[in-house]
């Protein structure tokens, strides 16, 4: 995940010069707001790559999409808090901004709870509500709406999903090694078959389910022959 954050730089900084260098060439930009204008597509081409790509991913792949019961409090909670910072708090009431830190420890929490489809629907969510609000002219960062506005509601954006997207992606790395660890235990390494261990805690999950079933267990005990005349 970390090195997917970091992967789409190279391409948004692409984009930032390209576009950039052709406004520049066209008069649609004075060189003065050059550094400042780029600085500007940069973040947004990578704000927009990093709502996309997971969304796309998530879509894809359907399995990673699974719904949670528990994700859905801090899922909503997160988006109500978002609203209410970016639709109702008063931006002349000095120092508002502050209340945007509200909905990073909801993302976080339904980082931790939800699968990675629905995390990345929540910090999609959260995002877009951020940036609806402030092209209304509502919100934390729609005060001026100087460039400084701008960034800072970038920034705010690259903060929510970056943070949502490496907890996933360390519980996901979690979550793997824990079942590869299990399988370890639990299997023979040159052959994959269960060894000891995974055959006892096969029989004794067999045998719970049997006396919860009414059923009975059988264990059948075979040897190897030698053939080769020996």
């Amino acid at each position: 995940m970390l090195r997917f954050v970091l992967s789409i730089l190279p391409a948004a900084l692409v984009g930032a010069v390209l576009g950039t260098a052709g406004l520049v060439l066209a008069g649609g930009m004075g060189s003065g707001g050059t550094i400042q204008g780029m600085a500007l597509w940069l973040a947004g081409d990578y704000v927009g790559m990093l709502l996309a790509v997971p969304l796309l991913a998530a879509w894809l792949d359907r399995e990673r999409f699974v719904f949670r019961k528990r994700a859905l409090v801090p899922a909503l909670l997160a988006t109500a808090a978002t609203s209410v910072v970016f639709f109702l708090t008063d931006i002349t009431r000095e120092g508002h901004q502050v209340f945007a830190y509200a909905v990073f420890p909801l993302t976080v929490w339904c980082a931790l709870w939800s699968s990675p489809g629905f995390a990345v629907i929540t910090h999609a969510t959260v995002a877009g509500l951020a940036i609806a609000g402030t092209a209304m002219g509502l919100g934390p960062y729609a005060v001026t709406a100087s460039p400084t506005d701008v960034g800072l509601l970038q920034a705010f954006v690259v903060a929510v999903v970056c943070t949502s997207l490496l907890l996933k992606g360390a519980m996901e790395d979690r979550r793997r090694n824990l079942k590869l660890v299990h399988h370890q235990a639990l299997h023979d390494q040159l052959t994959g078959l269960r060894n000891r261990r995974g055959m006892h805690s096969s029989l004794d999950e067999a045998m719970v389910q049997a006396g919860t079933d009414g059923d009975k267990v059988g264990l059948f005990a075979g040897s190897t022959v030698d053939v080769s005349g020996d």
